[in-house]
């Protein structure tokens, strides 16, 4: 928060003379778009992961009722069972 009256260029070069050369004075409008950037990237990639586990559960779910069928189709046909 600035004083009233405070000139803020004087402000940021006197707060970047201070700090390390690693660290950087930025506006909260800067940040606060920087922070919604991240989040939407983290919102991205958790869509993309269940994306993936969807897949992944609808393979391993249909792969084991084709196990299921043929087992049950081997039961009553034993003739298709033999070949």
């Amino acid at each position: 928060m600035l004083a009233p009256g405070a000139d803020l260029a004087r402000v940021r070069a006197g707060i970047r003379a201070v700090l390390p050369a690693a660290l950087a004075v930025d506006t909260l409008a800067q940040r606060k778009a920087d922070i919604g950037r991240v989040i939407g990237a983290l919102s991205a990639m958790l869509g993309a992961i269940s994306l993936i586990g969807l897949i992944a559960a609808f393979l391993i779910a249909s792969n084991r009722l084709s196990g299921v069928f043929e087992r049950r189709l081997g039961d009553r046909c034993p003739a298709r069972r033999a070949s």
